[in-house]
Order: C-alpha cells, then structure tokens, then sequence
C-alpha cells in the first residue's frame, strides 16, 4: 500500500473503522470463497487465512456468520447475505 502503518491507523480511524475491523472483512470473504472449493478442508481455509487453529477459524467463522464453516458449505455456499463481520458482536 505504500504507507506508514501509523498512517494506515489514522486513515481508518478517521474513516469510523479499526484494522481488526478490515481483517476480519477480508477473512470473512476470503473464507466464503473458499469454503465454496471441495477440495480445500477447513483446516485448510484456516491455514490460507492466517489461523495457527481450525478451531479458531470455526469458532471466528460462526461468530460471523452464525452457523458453522461445515454447516454453511453444506447448506449455505451461495448466500452471500451473511451478517457483515464487523457488524456482529466480538
């Protein structure tokens, strides 16, 4: 991005956002993407998103979307209308 990241901090918080906010937005999409691959496990997707635990992917992922990775690739892969990672409770 070519910026500071004292920089970056003071652009989001004038924005009304918080880089964990940001993170979780990217992970939450990169997740959905892909989750909708069969051949990526969800540990996996954890591994590709930065998770040292496919424990701490679901239980991030649930928080989100409100059903778990393996329950939302088996009923869910096509809504996107999942709540906003940001927007949930922490």
């Amino acid at each position: 991005m070519c910026i500071s990241a004292r920089t970056l901090q003071r652009r989001l918080r004038e924005s009304g956002s918080r880089y964990r906010d940001e993170l979780a937005d990217v992970r939450y999409q990169l997740a959905t993407t892909y989750l909708r691959d069969p051949r990526l496990t969800v540990a996996d997707v954890a591994q590709l998103l930065g998770y040292s635990e496919h424990s701490a992917f679901s239980r991030s992922f649930t928080r989100w979307s409100g059903q778990s990775p393996q329950r939302w690739r088996a009923g869910d892969a096509g809504d996107t209308r999942r709540p906003h990672p940001s927007r949930r409770p922490s």
